[in-house]
């Protein structure tokens, strides 16, 4: 049965899979790409059989529902008070697509688990008890903090806010939106505005809830309904992608082998009685551990591992191009390191080489002497980004589209009284994300684009972050950034011109808050709980009904902490250089800017988006057709973003350890040394979050002093 399945890799079938010359190419090739995990070996035909019915049990639900809460009241003070010692070695204890809070909760819960077995001499606490409450707080950790919610408040309030009240491009921006969206111009509203940003006089976390009854329960709503509109709608594809194209998440694979489950990670004795993987568990560990002393020890050199910018090694045209520390640096993650070995080699050296032919095109560009305007090296590429997103989207779907077909005509059996045989369980997902998709055009038109504009919108937006969901689950990056977006494409087809000063402002304003913080999406994470839910054969009904429960406990929860902290300490003291300040005058002063200067479409964007389309098709063709060919086409996604330009010596490094253990010791040593990365990436999170509790702890028993 393997010898059927293992051809089917990724997004596409390639031909090579099982071809002895991979070998040559691409050393070793991770089953966790080829094979899936034990329950995604399942026959190769189309047939959709239900999942056993595993009711998760209610303690564990109720305790996951508790962890939300607490996280709802730990995340923003971890994030905003600390911020120093461990915190900063990646801010990612909310941030990012793999966030490491959710992770502490894991191995927390997971180590309980296993003492409470042990003591009694059986296995009490199964593993839905341990990975139902992980899986109901990282499905809504982002989406009620660094992805979304935390946009919001700040967002509806700054130009009620800055030069007084009174910007000089609020008649350009504010006619445009209706009342209900924004806050502030309302009467008395203005002292509330001030002491969001600034704290309430009494430094007591006053909030007028009545005030913002109206703008929090509009937007919250939007959220509500993203979120399971995503539930939904990765709920349909997981079938396909799990059973048929045997794609894995690696951090699915890496919480399922914590928790306990099946995973192609865990080992016969238990990933915890593993020498190896403690030793490379201990090694991040230690290093988060030395870190976060100079929290605590004044004048204790910092051990971090900095960012080395290399500008000063191009300083003559065209290379000058390069000059700037954003585009090249070096930058040493364990984490990187640790997932570089694991996935397969295909994926991690093309994120490397897609990078450097992003920047080979740049300099190329350059010395022709396309160096502005229209024409811009940087602009080019990530229009082309676009393009390539686009063709990968499309793929999506119509790769699904029988799928598709399947459950709407069992769907509308249903509905009809006429019941299929064996009809699609997934059917009723279907229905959630066509009524979800319809709702969020629905809300999008009523705060203010014209209907075709905001159908456009909220499609684009669903198709990209779907893009990026199965994006995070091929490559196990813990963040995916590609450098496109759904106006962004708008502007391309369409124009400033023809969307005009009535879309331009409302559009802004909900992309900042549903798209922007595209390194913290939420969707992976979601497909991760799908993950899980099927290794364990959970009742999708059961375990779906419990995150949408969690979605709507988190966003009142995180809503409640975060406002009441910003009221009591200020916006501006909690986030000055992000959330309350510069990130908002980004999107106003950008937004006047452009509704100052409308322009026609640009032909050669046009030509730069399709340029890119044709390459990713290029890239796919090869990728299935030729057996030699040894890049994965989904590297030319971030050839263009930040997270091919932070993580590519990780990737190098790893790649080069995975090939040479691979050539002179074979299979027999790559999965003997396997646990060992496995710790470097289980240690880094786990040392990260748990350092950054312990340093919030130290701040507010006011043992040191955060920020």
């Amino acid at each position: 049965m393997v010898s059927r399945t293992c051809v089917r890799a990724c997004f596409i079938t390639p031909v090579y899979a099982t071809n002895p010359r991979l070998r040559l190419i691409a050393p070793l090739q991770n089953h966790l790409l080829l094979y899936g995990s034990p329950s995604a070996i399942a026959s190769n035909d189309t047939k959709v059989t239900e999942e056993r019915a595993g009711l998760p049990r209610l303690p564990a639900i109720i305790l996951g529902l508790g962890l939300i809460v607490l996280m709802g009241w730990l995340t923003p003070y971890v994030t905003f008070m600390v911020k120093t010692g461990a915190v900063t070695m990646s801010g990612a204890f909310a941030w990012g697509q793999v966030p490491t809070g959710p992770f502490l909760v894991l191995v927390v819960i997971a180590v309980v688990a296993l003492g409470v077995n042990k003591a009694l001499g059986r296995r009490v606490l199964k593993t839905g008890f341990t990975l139902i409450p992980y899986i109901l707080v990282v499905s809504t950790l982002s989406l009620c903090s660094s992805s979304m919610l935390w946009y919001v408040p700040s967002l509806i309030s700054y130009p009620f806010y800055a030069h007084g009240g009174h910007p000089p491009w609020a008649q350009q921006i504010l006619p445009h939106l209706p009342d209900w969206l924004m806050f502030g111009d309302e009467p008395g509203q203005d002292l509330w505005v001030r002491y969001l940003y600034e704290g309430h006089p009494s430094g007591t976390p006053r909030v007028p809830w009545g005030q913002w009854a109206v703008p929090l329960a509009a937007w919250l709503g939007m959220l509500a309904m993203i979120h399971f509109t995503a539930v939904c709608i990765t709920g349909m594809f997981r079938r396909r992608w799990f059973h048929q194209e045997h794609i894995t998440f690696p951090f699915a694979e890496l919480a399922l082998s914590v928790g306990g489950g099946p995973s192609t990670w865990a080992t016969k004795r238990g990933i915890f009685r593993e020498k190896l993987m403690w030793l490379g568990f201990a090694i991040p560990f230690l290093h988060t551990t030395l870190v976060s002393i100079s929290f605590f020890v004044p004048g204790f050199p910092s051990l971090a591992f900095k960012d080395v910018h290399l500008m000063h090694l191009f300083k003559e045209a065209p290379w000058s191009i390069l000059s700037e520390p954003w585009h090249v640096m070096l930058r040493f993650q364990w984490l990187v390191l640790g997932i570089a070995y694991l996935i397969p080699s295909q994926i991690s050296i093309g994120t490397v080489f897609f990078f450097f032919t992003f920047l080979a095109q740049v300099v190329l560009l350059a010395s022709f002497g396309a160096t502005g305007g229209e024409w811009n090296p940087y602009g080019v590429s990530y229009n082309q980004s676009l393009g390539a997103l686009i063709v990968f989207g499309v793929f999506l779907f119509y790769a699904a589209r029988l799928d598709i077909r399947r459950m709407w005509s069992d769907l509308w059996s249903d509905i009809t009284g006429q019941r299929s045989e064996q009809p699609h369980p997934d059917r009723w997902l279907l229905l959630g994300a066509i009524v979800g998709t319809l709702g969020l055009i629905t809300w999008a038109h009523l705060a203010g684009l014209a209907l075709w504009v905001a159908g456009l919108f909220i499609s684009l937006v669903i198709i990209f972050q779907l893009c990026m969901a199965r994006l995070v689950a091929v490559l196990g990056m813990q963040h995916a950034v590609i450098r496109a977006s759904p106006s962004g494409l708008l502007f391309v087809i369409f124009g400033t011109r023809l969307l005009g000063p009535m879309n331009l402002p409302s559009m802004s304003i909900q992309e900042r808050v549903i798209w922007y913080a595209q390194q913290s999406s939420f969707l992976p994470m979601i497909l991760q709980s799908h993950k899980i839910g099927d290794v364990e054969r959970w009742h999708s009904s059961k375990y779906i009904g419990a995150m949408l429960i969690g979605g709507v406990v988190a966003l009142l929860a995180y809503t409640f902490f975060f406002m009441r902290m910003n009221y009591q300490h200020g916006g501006l003291v909690v986030s000055p250089g992000w959330y309350f300040m510069y990130s908002e005058i980004w999107v106003y002063d950008g937004l006047a800017s452009r509704l100052s200067d409308l322009s026609a479409p640009s032909w050669v964007a046009r030509f730069a988006v399709l340029s890119g389309a044709l390459i990713m098709w290029g890239l796919m063709v090869c990728h299935r057709s030729l057996p030699w060919w040894p890049f994965h086409p989904l590297g030319y996604l971030l050839a263009s973003g930040y997270t091919s330009q932070v993580t590519w010596p990780g990737l190098l490094m790893g790649w080069t350890i995975k090939t040479a253990v691979s050539k002179y010791g074979g299979e027999r040593l790559y999965f003997t040394l396997r646990p060992l990365f496995f710790g470097l990436l289980l240690g880094d999170l786990s040392g990260q979050a748990f350092w950054a509790v312990v340093c919030a702890v130290a701040v507010g028993a006011g043992w040191v002093a955060g920020g």
